[in-house]
Protein backbone atom coordinates (compact mmCIF):
# COMPACT_ATOMS: atom_id res chain seq x y z
CA UNK A 1 0.00 0.00 0.00
CA UNK A 2 1.28 3.44 -0.86
CA UNK A 3 1.22 6.08 1.90
CA UNK A 4 2.48 9.66 2.00
CA UNK A 5 3.96 10.87 5.28
CA UNK A 6 4.66 14.47 6.21
CA UNK A 7 7.71 14.18 8.48
CA UNK A 8 9.92 16.89 9.97
CA UNK A 9 13.06 17.35 7.90
CA UNK A 10 15.46 16.34 10.71
CA UNK A 11 13.51 13.12 11.31
CA UNK A 12 13.57 12.27 7.61
CA UNK A 13 17.35 12.79 7.49
CA UNK A 14 17.80 10.51 10.51
CA UNK A 15 15.51 7.93 8.91
CA UNK A 16 17.47 7.98 5.64
CA UNK A 17 20.78 7.74 7.48
CA UNK A 18 19.62 4.83 9.64
CA UNK A 19 18.27 2.93 6.63
CA UNK A 20 21.60 3.39 4.82
CA UNK A 21 23.58 2.26 7.88
CA UNK A 22 21.41 -0.83 8.28
CA UNK A 23 21.39 -1.61 4.54
CA UNK A 24 17.61 -1.56 4.33
CA UNK A 25 14.98 0.61 2.71
CA UNK A 26 13.13 3.46 4.40
CA UNK A 27 9.98 1.38 3.97
CA UNK A 28 11.62 -1.43 5.97
CA UNK A 29 12.53 0.93 8.84
CA UNK A 30 9.06 2.52 8.96
CA UNK A 31 7.35 -0.89 8.82
CA UNK A 32 9.52 -2.28 11.64
CA UNK A 33 8.90 0.82 13.78
CA UNK A 34 5.14 0.66 13.22
CA UNK A 35 4.99 -3.05 14.00
CA UNK A 36 6.95 -2.52 17.22
CA UNK A 37 4.74 0.42 18.22
CA UNK A 38 1.51 -1.43 17.48
CA UNK A 39 2.64 -4.57 19.34
CA UNK A 40 2.49 -2.66 22.65
CA UNK A 41 -0.89 -2.44 24.38
CA UNK A 42 -2.61 0.91 24.07
CA UNK A 43 -2.29 3.05 27.21
CA UNK A 44 -6.07 3.41 27.38
CA UNK A 45 -6.67 -0.33 27.01
CA UNK A 46 -9.45 -0.87 29.56
CA UNK A 47 -8.68 -4.56 29.83
CA UNK A 48 -5.30 -3.89 31.37
CA UNK A 49 -3.15 -6.68 32.70
CA UNK A 50 -4.61 -9.27 35.00
CA UNK A 51 -2.49 -10.04 38.05
CA UNK A 52 -1.24 -13.57 38.41
CA UNK A 53 -1.38 -15.49 41.67
CA UNK A 54 2.34 -15.13 42.32
CA UNK A 55 2.29 -11.33 41.98
CA UNK A 56 -0.35 -11.28 44.73
CA UNK A 57 1.72 -13.35 47.13
CA UNK A 58 0.74 -16.81 45.95
CA UNK A 59 -2.35 -18.94 46.20
CA UNK A 60 -4.23 -19.26 49.47
CA UNK A 61 -3.38 -22.46 51.35
CA UNK A 62 -5.76 -25.25 50.41
CA UNK A 63 -6.75 -23.71 47.05
CA UNK A 64 -6.34 -26.05 44.10
CA UNK A 65 -6.36 -24.03 40.88
CA UNK A 66 -7.02 -27.24 38.94
CA UNK A 67 -10.30 -27.89 40.82
CA UNK A 68 -12.83 -25.66 39.07
CA UNK A 69 -15.78 -26.62 41.25
CA UNK A 70 -13.86 -25.84 44.46
CA UNK A 71 -12.86 -22.47 43.02
CA UNK A 72 -16.46 -21.74 42.08
CA UNK A 73 -17.59 -22.66 45.62
CA UNK A 74 -15.03 -20.21 47.01
CA UNK A 75 -16.21 -17.45 44.69
CA UNK A 76 -19.86 -18.17 45.52
CA UNK A 77 -19.20 -17.38 49.19
CA UNK A 78 -19.44 -13.62 48.39
CA UNK A 79 -16.21 -12.87 50.22
CA UNK A 80 -14.60 -9.49 49.63
CA UNK A 81 -11.84 -9.71 47.03
CA UNK A 82 -9.22 -9.00 49.69
CA UNK A 83 -10.20 -12.21 51.50
CA UNK A 84 -9.57 -14.25 48.35
CA UNK A 85 -5.91 -13.26 48.24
Amino acid sequence: MYVTLDLPEDLMHRLEQRAREDGVTIDDVVEAALRQYLAKPAPNDERGQLPNAMSLGGVQPGIDLDDGSALQDLLDRDLPTEKLR
